[in-house]
């Protein structure tokens, strides 16, 4: 790291994301603006800002942009290098239902064990209702966390795996779209998150 990325490094991020080589191209300029020029990498403080406008109605504390710095840092240090960015932001806004839904169980998976606990999903769920709502939604959500285990946790042990989540959200896809009215409609002056103003 800190030494400046290859076309062929771009080439890759490119052929595994559903952005084009001139929205990468926009998107790495925007980057190296703030990136830390010894690492490549960016903190939570830093993308907080870079992705909190297209969250609707949350502030950078809030618990979703929490968990997204964590699904987005795939290797866990911390820190968010481009093809972390890239990766992320390309599931978060044109990923294919199963890309999102297995960046949606990394976002419930709160201490990354690689399951999802009834205590983690009812956490998130609530905090999350709470910005959108004044009454107390915890009977609904515990009602609706009951039934999403009910059909699979067959050893009752208070946790899905990701091959478990995937079956019960085709079945239960309020689990997933219930992320969906948490971004907001992108800025009609770009059309596209690859426009971003990282840089500020």
């Amino acid at each position: 790291m800190g030494q400046r990325p290859s076309c062929v490094e771009d080439e890759e991020i490119e052929r595994k994301s559903h952005f084009t080589h001139a929205e990468i191209r926009r998107m790495r300029a925007d980057f190296e603006r703030i990136a830390d020029p010894e690492t490549s990498t960016i903190t939570k403080e830093q993308f907080n800002a870079t992705i909190h406008p297209y969250i609707s109605s949350w502030t950078a504390g809030n618990i979703f942009l929490e968990r997204l710095f964590d699904a987005f840092d795939e290797n866990g240090d911390k820190t968010i290098d481009f093809r972390e960015l890239v990766h992320g932001l390309s599931v978060f806004s044109r990923g294919t239902p199963e890309e999102k839904l297995e960046l949606s169980f990394r976002i419930y998976d709160i201490n990354g064990d690689g399951f999802i606990e009834r205590k983690e999903l009812f956490k998130i769920m609530s905090q999350m209702y709470s910005a959108f709502y004044n009454e107390d939604q915890s009977a609904r959500i515990h009602e609706l966390v009951a039934r999403f285990f009910e059909d699979l946790d067959v050893n009752g042990d208070g946790q899905l795996s990701l091959t478990e989540y995937k079956l019960q959200a085709m079945k239960e896809p309020l689990i997933v779209d219930f992320l969906q009215q948490f971004l907001a409609d992108p800025d009609p002056r770009t059309g596209s998150l690859h426009n971003l103003s990282i840089g500020g």
